[in-house]
């Protein structure tokens, strides 16, 4: 072989390996670390989880029940959706007024509420923001200052939805607020299975998870390494964890018989969660999930006068992860609106007269004219 030819193939060889090399090295030093390489589809996610597949306002669910406390009643085949973002707020507001909410009205509410079944230190202080105050236009502004403390957690990007305009607002009408972002994607991602067709409550749903655990299917593995099996009874009644990149937060699903309220299940499959150690899925089995994505506006008006609250969740589970944004404000009325819709009088008299020319006093819609005449 001449030296050129020599030379040329040494060039081709050099260049191969830098290419292998390129290739190889984040794979090798993975691996070192004790992982992977990555699925084909990693989870990502933006700040605000993405457009919701749709958004909702709660007095127009009719299977839906939106609650800001754990003792809600489970009732029948209606879902309960519960986030700690209005309890966190409600916490706030009891602190500035130095101590519980009284209420003139509805006292079931109130009271749960006043329970504090759930606090700030439920939470991490990366992923929450709950502060109370006034709209002072000074310093201590508290609008000012949630959207000082939302700037500096989770950047310009994140801003309220929920918060009404300051000019709505009266100096001394207080404002309680929580706002509540996680993210919690998965090391690796599952798959869609559209081949299952599932029907949940006489409706067919996306799903993800393993069709069938194929231990020769390396991606399948990585996927099922992330199944926890925290419980078994039998088909239709189990609890599993999805373990997430988060070191600090728990996924739990549990396929299981309803307590009274939704409070006393959630203590019912802690429970069983601690029977036993964790088992990780067999050979040949199969996880199915249905695909959860809203965002979910609700505006409490169980809730006494001048009480106004509104609570907002937005939340998605799919095959890449889970991604939470709720927040809640409450604050009261401090420009009530008149609106006659209870008996009142009607008067005309002259400026400098004593007695009026014209008197009605209307107490039931007879001499009222119909709406769309």
């Amino acid at each position: 072989m001449s030296i050129r030819a020599k030379y040329v193939l040494g060039v081709a060889l050099l260049t191969a390996a830098a290419v292998l090399w390129a290739i190889y090295l984040p794979r090798t030093l993975r691996m070192w670390r004790g992982g992977s390489p990555r699925n084909t589809k990693p989870a990502t996610y933006a700040p605000a989880g993405g457009s919701p597949l749709r958004r909702l306002d709660a007095e127009s669910l009719k299977g839906t029940i939106v609650t800001p406390h754990l003792e809600c009643a489970i009732r029948g085949d209606k879902n309960v959706l519960w986030c700690a973002t209005f309890q966190v707020a409600w916490n706030e507001l009891c602190d500035l007024l130095g101590g519980p909410i009284k209420s003139r009205g509805p006292q079931e509410m109130v009271e749960a509420l006043n329970r504090k079944a759930v606090t700030r230190a439920d939470l991490d202080e990366t992923s929450c923001v709950a502060m109370a105050g006034y709209p002072t236009g000074g310093s201590d502004d508290i609008l000012d200052r949630i959207a000082t403390a939302m700037n500096e957690k989770f950047g310009q990007g994140v801003k309220s939805e929920v918060l009404p305009n300051r000019r709505s607002l009266g100096r001394d009408t207080w404002v309680a607020y929580a706002f509540l972002l996680k993210e919690l994607p998965f090391e690796w991602s599952f798959k869609r299975l559209p081949e299952w067709s599932l029907t949940f409550g006489g409706h067919a749903v996306e799903v993800f998870g393993i069709h069938q655990l194929d231990r020769s299917d390396e991606e399948e593995v990585k996927a099922a390494s992330q199944v926890a099996i925290c419980y078994n009874g039998g088909p239709n009644d189990f609890i599993i964890e999805l373990e997430t990149q988060s070191q600090t937060d728990r996924l739990i699903l549990a396929k299981v018989q309803p307590s009274a309220t939704l409070s006393e299940t959630i203590r019912d499959v802690q429970q069983r969660m601690g029977i036993g150690a964790p088992q990780h899925m067999q050979h040949m089995t199969h996880l199915v999930v249905p695909v959860i994505d809203f965002d979910v506006v609700c505006r409490y008006r169980e809730l006494p006068p001048p009480l106004i609250s509104v609570q907002q969740v937005r939340f998605k589970l799919d095959e890449t992860g889970a991604v939470l944004k709720s927040e809640a404000f409450i604050t009261k009325n401090g420009h009530p609106g008149m609106v006659f819709n209870k008996p009142f009088l009607v008067m005309i008299q002259r400026t400098d007269a004593k007695v009026p020319y014209l008197a009605l006093w209307v107490a039931n819609a007879e001499l009222l004219v119909p709406q769309g005449q």
